[in-house]
């Protein structure tokens, strides 16, 4: 995605403020220093993903113009690279650190949200054009409005759902294991943003008929059950026995 630097930089910015403050504000006071780092660090994973797979797409150019890589502000940033950049973060905190990774999920959300936004603006993973009274005036990447699905906004208005539920489940302690949420959540994301990757009718390189969006998507939904999945299984294993198998 070529970005345009100012709007979709100021939204990103936005993103991670408003997730930072939000996971400061559900911190212990004690331990608010050490959550704000590990936010940084996802923050971090994600400008560092967001960039490198964009520029590993776009690698002739840039091989070609070596000087413009670290250079971020020049436009040129992958959502997909990005969500990849923050589950990478989102692994490796807990095992250099004692945070519960489901700690984070705010800002998890807060990001996804603001990408999603950003694709908007920036008219990237636009849908096909339509006649139904749902359609949207959107722009393609030429700037011409049409009535098209609405998969960027519907995309960002999925993903606050997907953290309501998961929140809920969480309050009512139907999800126990640490960082089984944001496994269930980063799955949830990635499985948006696969569906949309299957509707969308901007021009995009594909490999296999599937574009680098929807294999990110594909491997970070099924890295995200996995690890689900492993968590279950750790958290049962380690539970008192007569533990009921539904409180996970």
């Amino acid at each position: 995605m070529q970005s345009t630097p100012g709007t979709f930089g100021y939204l990103l910015a936005a993103g991670a403020t408003i997730g930072l403050l939000w996971v400061i504000l559900q911190t212990d006071p004690k331990q608010r220093h050490v959550h704000l780092d590990a936010g940084m660090w996802a923050v971090l994973g994600m400008i560092l993903g967001g960039r490198t797979l964009h520029v590993a797409i776009d690698w002739t150019y840039y091989q070609t113009h070596s000087f413009e890589t670290p250079q971020i502000w020049l436009g040129g940033f992958s959502i997909s690279g990005a969500l990849a950049g923050c589950a990478l973060a989102l692994l490796l905190i807990p095992l250099l650190s004692s945070i519960n990774p489901d700690a984070l999920l705010p800002l998890l959300t807060a990001l996804a949200v603001s990408l999603w936004l950003g694709c908007w603006n920036e008219a990237y993973l636009y849908g096909p054009e339509t006649s139904a009274g749902w359609g949207l005036a959107l722009r393609d990447e030429w700037g011409e409005l049409a009535l098209r699905w609405p998969l960027q906004p519907v995309g960002a208005l999925l993903t606050v759902v997907v953290a309501w539920g998961v929140d809920a489940a969480r309050a009512r302690g139907w999800i126990q294991a640490p960082g089984l949420a944001a496994s269930l959540e980063l799955a949830c994301v990635a499985i948006i943003l696969g569906a949309a990757d299957t509707l969308r009718a901007d021009p995009v390189p594909l490999w296999r008929n599937i574009s680098p969006d929807g294999w990110i998507a594909l491997i970070l939904t099924i890295f995200a059950i996995l690890s689900a999945l492993w968590i279950i299984i750790q958290h049962q294993r380690n539970s008192p026995p007569g533990r009921q198998i539904g409180s996970i």
